[in-house]
């Protein structure tokens, strides 16, 4: 009995991953990402103990996408996406106030992938994305709540790292963290009262877990 299982086990890790790579083949791939966050401050003194709420928040990322092997190692393709991220602060008597922004993105892509061994493969990806959604402020104040809303756009060009594991040789796990890139944002809210445009442009270097992504890649 443990003679198969052993035998199993060196069958499973036995194959090789090279193939995929190669010109002409085809990769579909999915992305997830999900973060919660809360938060609270206790203050004690004067025999008394007082607890306060932080902001909370909530980021989530999904996205699908499909590529083509033009040489060996690159693919180029196309993927689409949703993200939304929500942040809350409670106060007195049901009072709160409520920030929500959501977005759809289009991301035309480059991989390159590195082979490190039968299992794992390095890769770096190139980005450019276009995304458009809108962001909604909603306040809630003695029981009388306004909502404000304004469209949101973004173009992103940048590369991130990443690393594939195969769990057998037509479909892998993949994490990707961190991006170095240049992003520009812009948001407009108008009414019959007034508008307003602003808009935010960055070049830099990311590496907190908001860039935290698992996926999942199959190889055609």
């Amino acid at each position: 009995m443990k003679k198969l299982i052993y035998s199993a086990v060196i069958f499973m890790g036995a194959f090789c991953v090279q193939g995929q790579f190669d010109q002409g083949s085809i990769l579909l791939t999915g992305d997830f990402n999900f973060n919660s966050m809360s938060a609270k401050t206790t203050m004690e003194g004067g025999g008394q103990t007082n607890t306060v709420d932080l902001p909370g928040a909530i980021d989530f990322g999904l996205s699908v996408g499909g590529g083509y092997f033009v040489v060996d190692n690159l693919a180029v393709g196309l993927g689409i996406g949703y993200g939304m991220n929500s942040t809350k602060i409670d106060g007195d008597d049901g009072d709160y106030n409520k920030f929500t922004a959501s977005m759809f993105m289009l991301n035309p892509f480059a991989r390159y992938y590195i082979s490190y061994s039968d299992r794992f493969a390095f890769f770096t990806q190139m980005d450019l994305g276009l995304g458009f959604g809108g962001i909604k402020d909603e306040e809630r104040i003695d029981n009388v709540t306004t909502t404000e809303e304004q469209s949101l756009s973004t173009f992103i060009i940048g590369l991130s790292p990443g690393f594939t594991y195969f769990l057998n040789d037509k479909i892998a796990l993949d994490m990707r963290v961190g991006f170095i890139g240049f992003t520009s944002t812009s948001q407009s809210v108008e009414n019959e009262n007034f508008s307003m445009k602003d808009q935010n442009s960055n070049f830099g270097l990311e590496l907190g877990l908001n860039t935290l992504t698992f996926g999942l890649t199959v190889f055609l």
